[in-house]
């Protein structure tokens, strides 16, 4: 007791004698009762902000923040922090680890399946066995900052309070000493499995973490990026490629179609045609993706959710869980739902939004089972459509360079001539414009000379008649 009397005096330097002495007796003084302390309540009010804190947090839950701790950043327009549920994270343990053993991951936007593939390695501490997290939260980072785990028999021994806030986060103890949450399941250590990072710009916050980053991509022998879906997929293409360039491809070339690093790319089915447009190595697998805390990308709904993989594994190769419905088709040599029947018309599986479709004699392909053939418009549409409509939509819908339907301006082949022409009539514009500027300068200098010249002449003439006024006044008058 005196021990520890002496060091919370000690903790205190700027208190009174009579302070400190009431300190040892064990009554506060004014300034410590001042500060502000934890509540297990479920408030802390530390700064002067109320900040939702989880009281006795255990070592288990240090290992999973985005489970237990804290609070997606689940805005559209911000931040789009969507989090895998559990089914979707044992099928991604069981596909890369256990069949296609691939072991050093590397997470783009994925924290739940970075924490779920730290928690479930063999041997925490070895780097053939390890994730690396890149995101753009830092919230995430006192959590992945150290390269052991924390201890699995071990919790927080004294109350301890971790802010789930989405701006701050705090933790402290009751027994008047602050320590970090990587310091209450275990020893903290340099970061060397997260680094706070941009994908749409390919950009670092620290260097420290952008170096760990780079001498751990060479170790990784599998990708996984989820990006939020409303993300331009150019640039997240192009630092993709930047990434995969540091990451060995030695063993993998045999497992996937273009010979480079595993990748799954996780994006809705919807945007299918700008995924392949931006990854043209890449093919949409047929499982629904679940998301946690997404309404809408959940398997509650009849067709499932809309979230798919992207990935550029050989189709065969990435086996779906025969208890869930998915099968092998012998023909398309890939796996497929059980909604998506094999085609013997088209040659393919046709079906991607969770249905079964159908055929259309008329326009040779699949087409959705709520679809039927109008012969005015000459496709397969809703029962209930107004044919002007779709008419004047198909009208807007032909290329603004040669007017022909089925591609836009930017995928015209008569693109580049038109651009050339362009070019070209732009510069004989400009000519003509500089030859016509060229001669209203040489008339404007031609001008100017001439008013030089009326000046000139004029003050000659002022020169002349005051000279002329002079002499006649200094002459004698008769």
């Amino acid at each position: 007791a005196a021990a520890a009397a002496a060091d919370s005096t000690a903790a205190v330097p700027m208190l009174s004698r009579k302070a400190k002495r009431k300190l040892k007796q064990g009554k506060p003084s004014a300034a410590a009762a001042a500060k502000p302390t934890p509540s297990p309540s479920g408030q802390c009010g530390r700064g002067g902000a109320q900040h939702q804190v989880s009281a006795n947090v255990t070592a288990t839950q240090l290992r999973q923040p985005t489970t237990h701790l804290l609070v997606p950043l689940a805005q559209d327009k911000v931040n789009a922090q969507y989090l895998f549920s559990a089914w979707t994270l044992r099928f991604l343990h069981t596909l890369l680890r256990e069949r296609l053993h691939l072991h050093r991951l590397l997470c783009i936007g994925a924290p739940r399946l970075h924490e779920h593939w730290v928690q479930s390695e063999p041997q925490p501490n070895t780097a053939s066995a390890s994730s690396f997290l890149l995101d753009l939260d830092p919230r995430l980072r006192p959590f992945h900052a150290s390269a052991s785990r924390p201890n699995s028999n071990s919790s927080s021994s004294s109350s301890g309070c971790v802010s789930s806030s989405r701006s701050s986060s705090c933790s402290s103890t009751k027994s008047g000493g602050s320590r970090s949450s990587a310091e209450a399941g275990g020893a903290a250590h340099p970061a060397p499995r997260y680094a706070r990072f941009n994908m749409a710009t390919g950009h670092y916050f620290a260097r420290a973490e952008a170096a760990a980053a780079r001498a751990a991509l060479p170790f990784r022998d599998v990708v996984a990026v989820d990006p939020p879906f409303g993300m331009p997929l150019p640039p997240l293409a192009h630092v993709l490629r930047n990434l995969l360039q540091h990451c060995s491809a030695d063993r993998q070339s045999a497992i996937t179609t273009d010979g480079s690093v595993p990748v799954l790319f996780f994006f809705p089915y919807f945007l299918e045609d700008k995924v392949l447009q931006a990854f043209p190595s890449f093919r949409m697998m047929d499982l629904k993706v679940d998301y946690d805390n997404h309404s809408s990308y959940k398997n509650a709904r009849g067709r499932g959710s809309p979230g798919r993989i992207f990935t550029n594994v050989k189709p065969h190769l990435f086996v779906l869980p025969e208890e869930d419905g998915y099968r092998l088709c012998s023909v398309c040599q890939r796996y497929v739902a059980a909604e998506n029947v094999h085609c013997e018309l088209c040659g393919v599986c046709p079906s991607k939004d969770g249905r079964t479709y159908v055929h259309c004699a008329d326009c040779g392909c699949c087409v959705k089972p709520d679809r039927v053939h109008c012969a005015t418009c000459q496709r397969c549409l809703l029962p209930v459509h107004s044919c002007a409509a779709v008419e004047q939509t198909s009208a807007h819908a032909r290329c603004h360079l040669c007017g022909v339907e089925g591609h836009k301006r930017t995928h015209c082949p008569q693109r580049l001539q038109h651009a050339l022409d362009r070019s070209g009539s732009e510069s004989d514009a400009a000519e003509d414009e500089e030859s016509e500027s060229a001669d209203v300068g040489r008339q404007g200098v031609k001008q100017a000379d001439q008013r030089t010249k009326r000046h000139a002449a004029q003050s000659r003439k002022k020169t002349a008649l005051s000279a002329g006024k002079k002499l006649d006044n200094a002459l004698p008058s008769k």
